[in-house]
């Protein structure tokens, strides 16, 4: 007997869930490499910085990492996981999809503002070359995935944009948060060659 959701027979998944598997596998493995770090620090007088940092390290990745998702849509809506449990945003409560490069941004009309986007990971192998093609009016091919949404029957009408693929808040925050990261180990390099 098949243990699979009705809903989800037949159904397509929007992005490549082979990517959405990595990038969780990755962060297990940063989880455990860090612990181990702390672990391995836990009778030194660094312990309590080991602690410290190796935990904002991992909410500044698990931060980035949050808003990737895999799942599917139909006619109810958009069907997603983030982690474990599967989830549903309703086309009604769909402000925009933007379709920057290999990301598929769903942007809800309502919702807290740290859940408020959901990502999907697109093949880039498959949607750079009619992104670029978009972006630069030369051609109107369009992906698969978009392509299965544009089709899906629903209650209220959904815009697709096509958006730059490079949003610059976001990469202004991880460069200042990488600069700092080499700061601190900067530092602590020049405090261990002065013992």
């Amino acid at each position: 007997m098949s243990r699979e959701n009705p809903s989800r027979v037949g159904q397509k998944n929007i992005d490549a869930s082979l990517i959405w598997t990595g990038v969780r596998g990755l962060q297990i493995l940063l989880v455990i490499f860090f612990a181990k770090e702390v672990y391995l620090s836990r009778n030194t007088p660094d312990f309590e910085l080991d602690l410290s940092s190796a935990i904002l390290t991992l909410l500044i990745i698990t931060s980035f990492w949050h808003p990737i998702c895999t799942g599917w849509a139909d006619p109810i809506g958009i069907h997603y996981r983030r982690y474990f449990r599967v989830k549903t945003i309703s086309w009604s409560n769909v402000k925009e999809i933007q379709w920057r490069g290999y990301h598929l941004l769903v942007v809800r009309k309502e919702g807290s503002f740290l859940f408020r986007k959901t990502l999907f990971f697109l093949n880039p192998l498959r949607v750079m070359g009619p992104y670029y093609a978009q972006r630069f009016g030369n051609g109107e091919v369009i992906p698969e995935p978009i392509e299965r949404i544009i089709a899906i029957p629903k209650n209220e009408p959904v815009s697709i944009v096509t958006a730059p693929s490079l949003i610059k808040w976001r990469l202004r925050v991880f460069l200042a948060f990488a600069l700092l990261f080499l700061l601190v180990v900067l530092l602590r390099l020049l405090l261990a060659f002065q013992n």
